[in-house]
């Protein structure tokens, strides 16, 4: 039995329609769920609220090294990462003028850079922590314009040069951290 050429160029292009029906979407995507439209209630949407600089990020992994006799690897597994903010304004769940943030790892994690101004919205850890990840209505200052009215809207938050958590409450200073010195090894 003889396959005539225009049959096997059709099965070709039949298979091949398949095979990217078949073939999953991108590895690792985040799967967020949707968020609500933007209303008065946006203030409800996370315990912690808050507009601030990042000032300083954490990477924490563990480095494994390995030594055999035909030479030796490395491979760094993260841990986990921390973001440190400086606050300008907070609406819900902040009290002090330094938050520090979790940022959930993978494929979720937001990209937070040093030196830019976030609105944050993030959930309490396990620990009771403030975590945030892409899934939360997190964004640069610069990009949330209706999302900051929305929540001065809804809180009768004042904006000024320095924090007022709500009209005529100053945040209490955080003490920094300061670094432990280490005995020579």
């Amino acid at each position: 039995m003889r396959i005539d050429n225009a049959v096997m160029r059709r099965l070709l292009v039949l298979a091949f329609l398949l095979a990217l029906l078949q073939t999953p979407g991108p590895a690792g995507a985040c799967d967020c769920l949707r968020l609500q439209p933007l209303s008065a209630a946006v203030r409800k949407e996370a315990p912690f609220i808050f507009e601030g600089k990042a000032v300083e990020i954490v990477e924490r992994a563990l480095l494994t090294l390995r030594t055999t006799s035909g030479g030796g690897s490395s491979e760094s597994t993260p841990l986990g990462r921390e973001v440190m903010f400086e606050v300008t304004r907070a609406w819900a769940g902040v009290t002090t003028t330094r938050v520090t943030v979790s940022a959930e790892g993978g494929d979720c994690m937001f990209p937070f850079e040093v030196d830019h101004t976030y609105v944050v919205f993030a959930w309490k850890d396990a620990k009771g922590g403030a975590a945030t990840s892409v899934c939360t209505r997190t964004t640069e200052s610069s990009k949330a314009s209706d999302v900051i009215a929305a929540l001065e809207h809804a809180s009768g938050v004042i904006a000024r040069n320095y924090f007022v958590q709500t009209i005529g409450v100053p945040l209490k200073p955080e003490p920094l951290a300061t670094p432990t010195k280490r005995a020579p090894v």
